[in-house]
C-alpha cells in the first residue's frame, strides 16, 4: 500500500515512525510489531532496512523465476514474492523444518504464493536444476552485524567458528551458480564483516565459475554509518553461453 498512509496511521497509534531510505521502508524504533494491526493484517512486515536492501540488489520483476537458498524465517522470500507477483514463482529451500514452517506461515499470512522446499540447498535432488531467473544465497554467519540488536552475538562466535562457515558459504555459492540462467542473477548476502565471510567467499567464487558470472556490485552496509544491521552484499550476472 501507500507508505505515507502507513506512517500516518503508526503515528496515530503512538508509534514514532518515519520513511526509510528506500521506498518501501517504514522506521518505527522500538515499536512492537505483535502490537500494530498492520503486521497483523499483513499490510507490513518486520523486517531490517539491511535485508530490505538485499532483496532490492536481487532486482526481481513481475514473472520472474526466483530460488532463495537458507531461506528461512522468510522475510526476504516474502518480499520478493511480493516482487515477481502472481506471474511468477518463488522456490525456497530451507534445512531446518521448523524454519520451513516459519516461511509457509508468513507466505499465508501476506497472501502470496511460495513453494516452500525442506533440505539441503547444496543438494539436487532437493533444489533441481532448472535455470533461475535470481538465485539468493543468504547464507549462515556469525551474524555479527546483529549486534546492536543481540549484542550477546559477540560472545557466542569466536574467530575459530570462521572456517567452517567460509566452508559452507563457498559450497552454497559454488553450487547456487549453476542454478542461475545465462542472463539471470546471483546475489550473496551475509549479515556480518569478516573478511573470510564477506570478500573472501565472493573472490574465491569468480574463481571457481572460471568466467561464467560477472561482477555487478559488492556493497557493505553499517550500523553505524548507514542505521541498519552490518550486512554484506554480493551481486553477478550469469554471462550468455555460460
Amino acid at each position: 500500500g501507500d507508505r505515507d498512509v502507513l506512517v500516518a496511521e503508526l503515528q496515530g497509534a503512538g508509534v514514532e515512525a518515519r520513511p526509510g531510505t528506500l521506498p518501501q521502508a517504514v522506521r518505527a524504533p522500538g515499536a512492537d510489531p505483535r502490537r500494530l494491526a498492520a503486521v497483523a493484517e499483513g499490510r507490513a512486515v518486520p523486517q531490517d532496512e539491511a535485508s530490505m536492501r538485499v532483496v532490492a540488489a536481487c532486482a526481481a520483476g513481475p514473472g520472474d523465476r526466483v530460488l532463495d537458498l537458507c531461506a528461512g524465517p522468510g522475510g526476504k522470500t516474502t518480499a520478493l514474492a511480493a516482487e515477481v507477483g502472481p506471474a511468477g514463482e518463488v522456490v525456497a529451500v530451507e534445512l531446518h523444518p521448523h524454519r520451513a514452517r516459519m516461511i509457509a506461515v508468513a507466505a499465508e499470512r501476506l497472501g502470496l504464493d511460495v513453494e516452500v522446499r525442506v533440505g539441503d540447498a547444496t543438494d539436487p535432488a532437493v533444489v533441481g536444476d532448472d535455470g533461475f531467473d535470481v538465485v539468493l544465497v543468504d547464507a549462515p554467519c556469525t551474524g555479527l552485524g546483529t549486534g546492536r540488536r543481540r549484542p550477546e552475538v559477540r560472545w557466542r562466535k569466536q574467530p575459530a567458528d570462521l572456517p567452517a562457515l567460509a566452508a559452507v558459504q563457498r559450497r552454497l555459492l559454488d553450487r547456487a551458480q549453476a542454478l542461475v540462467r545465462p542472463g539471470g542473477r546471483l546475489v550473496y548476502a551475509v549479515c556480518t564483516w569478516t573478511a573470510e565471510e564477506t570478500d573472501r567467499v565472493a573472490d574465491h567464487l569468480e574463481v571457481a565459475a572460471g568466467g561464467r558470472l560477472r561482477g555487478v556490485a559488492r556493497e557493505q552496509w553499517w550500523p553505524d554509518r548507514d542505521g541498519t544491521d552490518g550486512m554484506f552484499i554480493a551481486v553477478w550476472e550469469r554471462c550468455a553461453g555460460g
